[in-house]
């Protein structure tokens, strides 16, 4: 009777290949909003998301399923897709937010990221810091512009992947019209 086949144990989350699948993501975020300051908000968070160790049979880098890099590992998208950005060695990513009003029409932000890998190469795992600045004007009720600018300050690993690369900057100006 078919349904009586012993099956293969499994002890990951699947398979791919031959290997068992057994990774994982973490991450946490806190955060005090305040009232009548400038200072509207503070956060601090972590994220880490598995990797695979050098010489593991089995596969523990983290997929994301939604390539949604972007919008939590900072605006200059060195890890928008993790396990080939980081060698599928994962990725740590501490950081801290702040939100500031700075009148009734413009807001701005200020994000900070420290990027590790979760599995050291060669002993090393620091990936670099980014800086993100935002800053939002309110002109009229349906137009609001948007300032942007980011900075990232690369680490040992990643001034070798980009031949010795110093920081890297990046900014945008955007329009939004709402109707």
């Amino acid at each position: 009777v078919p349904f009586l086949r012993p099956s293969r144990p499994r002890r990951g989350a699947g398979e791919r290949g031959a290997a068992d699948i057994g990774a994982y993501t973490l991450t946490g975020l806190a955060g005090y909003a305040f009232s009548n300051s400038p200072l509207t908000q503070v956060a601090a968070g972590y994220e880490y998301l598995s990797g695979t160790p050098t010489g593991e049979t089995d596969y523990k880098s983290f997929d994301p399923p939604f390539a949604t890099g972007h919008k939590f590992h900072g605006f200059m998208d060195y890890f928008t897709n993790i396990p080939l950005h980081t060698g599928n060695l994962g990725l740590t990513d501490l950081l801290g937010r702040v939100n500031l009003k700075l009148s009734d029409r413009m807001t701005a932000a200020a994000w900070y990221h420290q990027f590790r890998l979760a599995e050291s190469s060669a002993g090393e795992d620091m990936l670099g810091h980014e800086i993100d600045l935002t800053a939002k004007y309110q002109y009229a009720l349906a137009l609001s512009f948007e300032v942007g600018l980011a900075s990232f300050l690369p680490g040992p690993l990643m001034r070798a992947k980009f031949g010795g690369a110093d920081a890297g900057l990046w900014g945008y100006l955007a329009t939004a019209v709402t109707f």
